[in-house]
């Protein structure tokens, strides 16, 4: 109910200061821009938080307080999620442009940069969403709210911040920077409680946001066409270790897991 809370204080927040940056007139546009970038941004990090508290969360209660155990679902739940969000947010980032222009028109293409920096920061969402599971369900719920709320003071301020230096790009900027601290804020808690990554997971999640700091570095400095290729090279390249170490590590394909992801969704919707 707090995520709730401080999303949508955080939306309607940033459209006030985009009116006021940018003024009447030029902020109806930017107020466009803005909305379109974070709608693209948003709409399938909702499906996956809900698979995860539909099969990950009853696991970890299930373990109870066996830290051992919690460990070894948050692991492999880390993995999963990773390996179904990350190649989504990878294909929306190297096509931006053409995605908006497709589903609204082509006078969105501005708002391109900004839903780039609006994907890696709901990207780090699937590399925190499990740890903050594996939290509440070892009894600590006062923590994530807690968390939650520090989370939303830190975004509101930093997109006031960021709006003033980098212009309506700072919006993203400003969830890049929140996120990133929500994850290592709660990380740091969770291991304090016994509860952490393994070093091979540790580590694909260090390669997992250079591999996003990279695509995302290159699609905003690269010509269009040359960036595009590049991304590409780099996300297949990623792709197929992705697919060797989640079989791996959990024994599942990555085809099972898009085909239980769709499974959900279908459920879900009917």
């Amino acid at each position: 109910a707090i995520n709730g809370i401080w999303l949508t204080a955080s939306g309607w927040l940033n459209l006030l200061f985009i009116q006021n940056y940018y003024g009447h007139d030029l902020g109806v546009l930017q107020v466009g821009l803005y909305g379109a970038a974070s709608t693209m941004a948003n709409f399938y990090i909702g499906i996956l938080i809900s698979a995860m508290g539909t099969e990950f969360y009853p696991s970890l209660v299930q373990a109870g307080r066996d830290r051992s155990v919690v460990s070894c679902l948050l692991n492999q739940q880390t993995l999963l999620s990773i390996g179904i969000g990350i190649p989504v947010t990878l294909g929306m980032l190297v096509l931006t442009p053409w995605i908006l222009q497709l589903l609204y028109t082509s006078e969105f293409i501005a708002g391109g940069d900004l839903m780039r920096w609006m994907l890696v920061g709901m990207a780090i969402r699937f590399a925190a969403c499990p740890i903050g599971f594996a939290v509440l369900a070892v009894g600590r719920p006062r923590l994530i709210a807690m968390s939650e709320l520090i989370t939303g003071i830190v975004m509101i301020t930093s997109s006031y911040v960021m709006l003033q230096i980098f212009g309506l790009v700072g919006l993203g900027i400003a969830f890049v920077i929140t996120n990133s601290l929500y994850l290592a804020g709660i990380f740091v808690v969770i291991r304090r409680m016994g509860i952490c990554w393994n070093a091979s997971t540790g580590f694909f999640v260090m390669e997992t946001f250079g591999v996003l700091a990279a695509c995302l570095m290159m699609a905003l400095l690269m010509p269009a066409m040359q960036g595009t290729l590049t991304c590409l090279v780099l996300t297949a390249c990623y792709m197929a270790h992705l697919v060797v170490l989640v079989r791996r590590e959990t024994g599942i394909s990555l085809a099972q897991l898009f085909s239980k992801l769709k499974n959900f969704t279908t459920r879900n919707h009917a």
